[in-house]
């Protein structure tokens, strides 16, 4: 009688890879996405690169114009559209950026402005596809760590929303004494762990 188990087990593991398998982010979904969505995209692959894995000097430009590239890749490549977005993003950087401008703002926090009020100022959809773009480098850079998320981008920024008193009713609201606090630190507090 261990069959039956066995199959029960088999398709609860099957439901549960299905569940955790990340969006398909190449050149089809990428040119289906807005400008907005693909610039948080970015915007979330890069807080999570810069800030968590802690690479400074692979992504020195901006992230629009790290957009424009793809999106200039894609459009001139249509072979190239089975390529994930950030096999693309890798190739597209500068080998020699130009220096950033000592006229920026410096910010002391490890994630800087991606922070609650960042998270109010953007849409849903935007900020959906940011958490899709943090998790895309959490799966690529971070996988070692404990934390794994097994939800659907969609899910955590709804969490995300809620923790911070945002209300889709009232975006402009947020609970003031979360509006310094990073998207990060939040998402982090939504991970399953690894045991």
């Amino acid at each position: 009688m261990k069959a039956p188990f066995l199959v029960v087990e088999l398709l609860l593991l099957v439901s549960l890879t299905v569940g955790q398998r990340a969006p398909e982010s190449d050149g089809r979904w990428w040119l289906s996405k807005g400008n907005d969505e693909r610039v948080e995209f970015l915007a979330g692959y890069l807080d999570c690169y810069v800030n968590n894995f802690g690479d400074t000097k692979t992504f020195t430009e901006s992230w629009y114009t790290y957009e424009q590239r793809i999106t200039r890749y894609y459009q001139q490549n249509p072979h190239g559209v089975a390529r994930h977005v950030t096999s693309v993003l890798f190739d597209v950087r500068s080998e020699n950026p130009p220096n950033p401008h000592k006229d920026g703002e410096d910010w002391i926090e490890k994630h800087g402005f991606f922070n609650g009020e960042y998270w109010r100022e953007i849409g849903t959809t935007q900020r959906t596809a940011f958490i899709e773009g943090y998790l895309a480098c959490h799966r690529e850079h971070l996988s070692s760590r404990p934390e794994h998320f097994s939800k659907s981008a969609t899910i955590y920024e709804e969490q995300i929303s809620h923790r911070l008193g945002i209300d889709a009713a009232d975006p402009s609201d947020i609970n003031s004494k979360l509006e310094d606090v990073a998207i990060a630190d939040v998402l982090y507090k939504f991970a399953d762990f690894q045991k």
